[in-house]
């Protein structure tokens, strides 16, 4: 049974990925070789004769680097496993683009002279096939996979697999899909903004200038019912400091720390304690502002607004980037 030529055009990213992963050459050619019966379809081309005829009559050499046009057929880098005629093999984009340009400079004269004798008009309108398939492959910047083995079906040929074509629908569908993502980034970025803005005007008039720590003094503690939860509590205790600065000498201010409580009632009985043993011995106050107070220095830092919003918009503009790609 002879065998069959198989020709695929593929992209930089792919002709990369197949080649750091030889392992993943066998599925490649498994998807393309099994999506087809050999009969090809109205995305395919034919070459009506063996691909040992076209290398032949191009390059008249048994060696697919004697030529540029001997690369054709059978040139290429092999990659992978032996598929029994051979590994596959990759035309790189500049390979193919040259592959291009020696093949459109040939015409049918010279194709039957090269043959040896007069090439009937299925090989010119199949040769003429191969030579678009080329010419189209190069015009997208793409290189070629080929590899030949025994095909499953009783017609020997080779097969030129082009990509699928996109509708004009698909394509505007596609265009417009990824448009939103990118739409969507950009509110995402707005809405970050918004909210770190928010946060900025809500935590300026608390933050502290010049912070300074100083000792506190327990007053008084009293219960009452928390106005924003039902059957909830808040326990109010109330300290003293007095600041050490020279405008405020013997002068005290008040601050209060308020603890939520289960209840009124678990308040009430939890007020002793906090009494004798108040939780809060220093506070933190701002020696440009004394009045200014609060039990811890932490400034409420937005980073984690930032990293959401980053990260968040990254994914919606990947998504777009991924559909615009594959329209």
């Amino acid at each position: 049974m002879s065998m069959a030529a198989w020709f695929v055009p593929v992209n930089e990213k792919t002709i990369a990925n197949l080649s750091e992963t030889p392992d993943a050459m066998d599925d490649f050619l498994s998807h393309h070789h099994g999506d087809h019966d050999g009969h090809g379809s109205a995305d395919d081309g034919e070459i009506g004769q063996s691909w040992h005829y076209f290398h032949f009559a191009l390059s008249d050499e048994v060696d697919p680097e004697a030529s540029v046009l001997s690369k054709a057929v059978l040139g290429g880098v092999e990659v992978g496993k032996d598929m029994g005629y051979g590994r596959a093999r990759i035309l790189m984009p500049e390979d193919v683009s040259t592959i291009a340009a020696a093949l459109s400079k040939m015409d049918n004269v010279e194709m039957s002279v090269r043959d040896g004798n007069d090439a009937s008009d299925n090989v010119l309108e199949n040769f003429l096939a191969f030579v678009a398939f080329y010419q189209d492959t190069a015009t997208r910047g793409d290189g070629v996979i080929t590899w030949i083995v025994k095909p499953d079906f009783p017609v020997s040929q080779a097969m030129l697999l082009v990509p699928e074509k996109t509708s004009p629908a698909d394509l505007k569908s596609k265009t417009a899909s990824a448009g939103f993502c990118y739409l969507l980034s950009a509110l995402w970025v707005g809405m970050g903004v918004y909210i770190y803005t928010l946060h900025e005007n809500k935590s300026a008039p608390l933050r502290l200038a010049e912070p300074t720590t100083i000792e506190v003094t327990f007053e008084r503690a009293r219960c009452y019912p928390d106005p924003y939860r039902k059957k909830r509590a808040l326990m109010e205790q109330t300290y003293s400091y007095a600041p050490d600065t020279a405008n405020d000498l013997g002068k005290r201010y008040e601050v209060l720390d308020l603890v939520r409580q289960p209840s009124l009632e678990t308040c009430e009985l939890a007020l002793p304690q906090a009494t004798r043993n108040p939780p809060r011995s220093h506070v933190w106050y701002d020696k440009a502002v004394p009045t200014k107070a609060r039990w811890d220095i932490d400034n409420d830092s937005p980073s984690f607004i930032i990293w959401f919003t980053l990260i968040g918009a990254g994914i919606l503009f990947a998504i777009g980037r991924s559909k615009h790609g594959k329209a």
